[in-house]
C-alpha cells in the first residue's frame, strides 16, 4: 500500500466514524423520574417498546452507561429514554412489581411508587 492509498483509507475511515457518531448524537434522550415513595428498594426499572415488547434496557438502574445504585424508599430518580410508546415494569429488591402499559416518552414524565402500587406476582 503506497502513501496516497493509506492517506485515502485514513480519509474513508475518519468520515465513517464522523456518520457513525452524528448518528448517536441524533437521539434525543428524555428525563423520566420514579419517586420510590414506598417503603421497598428498586432495584430494577425496565422500558419495553409496546408494539414489539422489546427491551429498550434490560434494567436501567444496572445499565453500564448508568452506573447507578437501588432507588432507596422515599428518593428519587432520574432516567433518560428515548421518545417512544413503552411498557414500564419496575421490581423491588424483595420482589414487589409496579407496572405502567402504554404511556407515551416524553409527554409522561414521573411515576410514583407507593406501597399500596406494588403488587406480589403471582407464579
Amino acid at each position: 500500500m503506497n502513501f496516497r492509498q493509506l492517506l485515502l483509507l485514513l480519509f474513508t475511515l475518519s468520515i465513517l466514524l464522523a456518520g457513525c457518531s452524528a448518528t448517536r448524537a441524533d437521539i434525543s434522550l428524555y428525563p423520566v423520574e420514579i419517586v420510590n415513595e414506598s417503603s421497598h428498594d428498586i432495584c430494577s426499572v425496565k422500558f419495553y417498546h409496546s408494539s414489539s415488547y422489546h427491551t429498550y434496557a434490560k434494567n436501567l438502574l444496572k445499565a453500564k452507561w448508568l452506573r447507578t445504585e437501588n432507588i432507596q424508599p422515599h428518593q428519587t430518580r432520574e432516567l433518560f429514554v428515548p421518545a417512544g410508546l413503552y411498557d414500564i415494569r419496575i421490581k423491588t429488591c424483595d420482589g414487589y412489581v409496579w407496572g405502567q402499559d402504554s404511556f407515551s416518552v416524553p409527554e409522561e414524565k414521573s411515576w410514583t411508587i407507593t406501597d399500596d402500587s406494588l403488587f406480589i406476582p403471582v407464579r
